[in-house]
């Protein structure tokens, strides 16, 4: 084999190494999304000072306070699918409840502290799609009493479906 042809295999072979490698790379890195939210096992919320769940609820900030979004992605370089998640715990708010119903419920989250484990997507976002830049804030308003068939149970968790205004990009 002529010394160009064997520089042209080697430098062949190095470069689908290093194409292969850096899509396992991007594969196995541990630093992935977080897992769906949900509640901690034992989480619970403290009543209003004058008992019971009637009264106003509001938003707490904290680590387990946040929006977010969870999309399924089509990675280019591998045939992998992932899930890009973001958050942002710049969150506030709270509900009233009222005869065992939730009455009202009002959040605002500032969408401009979105943020994932890409800055490229944390920019793309700021600047296309929901173009947090110009449109900075999302809100719920809720628009139909949630009830309830019972009253819950203490460190009973409730699932139920609410009717609002979800106002996004504007």
């Amino acid at each position: 084999m002529r010394p160009k042809a064997r520089w042209a295999v080697i430098g062949g072979v190095a470069l689908a190494a290093l194409i292969l490698g850096g899509g396992a790379a991007l594969l196995a890195r541990a630093d992935g999304p977080p897992p769906p939210a949900g509640l901690a096992s034992g989480a619970r919320a403290s009543a209003p000072v004058r008992g019971g769940a009637d009264g106003s609820w509001h938003v707490t900030p904290g680590a387990s306070t946040f929006v977010g979004y969870r999309i399924r992605a089509q990675l280019v370089v591998a045939n992998a699918p992932e899930d890009a998640v973001g958050r942002s715990g710049a969150v506030s708010g709270g509900m009233r409840i009222a005869g065992g119903r939730v009455e009202a419920v009002h959040i605002d989250a500032d969408l401009r502290e979105l943020g994932s484990d890409q800055p490229l997507r944390d920019q793309a976002l700021r600047r296309l799609g929901l173009e947090t830049e110009r449109y900075p804030m999302a809100t719920f308003d809720l628009t139909q009493p949630i009830g309830f068939p019972s009253a819950p149970k203490r460190g009973q968790v409730v699932t139920a479906q609410a009717c609002g205004n979800l106002t996004v990009h504007g």
